[in-house]
């Protein structure tokens, strides 16, 4: 199973399964929460997609030879700033600071590729 979820750490595979698994967990609380639907609900089923998101983040910085953890940011809950008020639910501005681990996990190179740079023989 580790296998598995470590080839979703690559660069592209990341980029795509990050985008489904962070859009699930804004949809899915906010769905429930405008339907008048139970919101422990909406809680319960966008846990798995956060969980998920954390765990591929954390082989994702693996691979690109960063600090895993940069992942404590998407653990840690900070409500403070400014916020929208939507009925039933309240998102904070201080809620970005989760996705920057995601946005590391985005930009930064695979460690393959940075090794292999440095290796390279200069040509002439």
């Amino acid at each position: 199973m580790l296998k598995w979820i470590k080839t979703f750490a690559a660069r592209r595979t990341y980029r795509y399964v990050s985008t489904f698994l962070t859009l699930a967990l804004l949809a899915l609380p906010i769905t429930f929460a405008l339907m008048d639907a139970p919101k422990w609900l909406g809680f319960v089923l966008a846990l798995p997609f956060a969980i998920f998101l954390i765990i591929v983040s954390h082989f994702r910085m693996i691979d690109a030879a960063m600090s895993p953890g940069w992942v404590v940011l998407m653990i840690l809950v900070m409500n403070f700033g400014p916020s929208v008020e939507l009925p039933g639910i309240t998102l904070y501005l201080s809620h970005l600071v989760h996705l920057v681990p995601v946005a590391i996990g985005w930009i930064a190179p695979a460690r393959s590729e940075t090794s292999a740079d440095n290796l390279a023989e200069p040509t002439t």
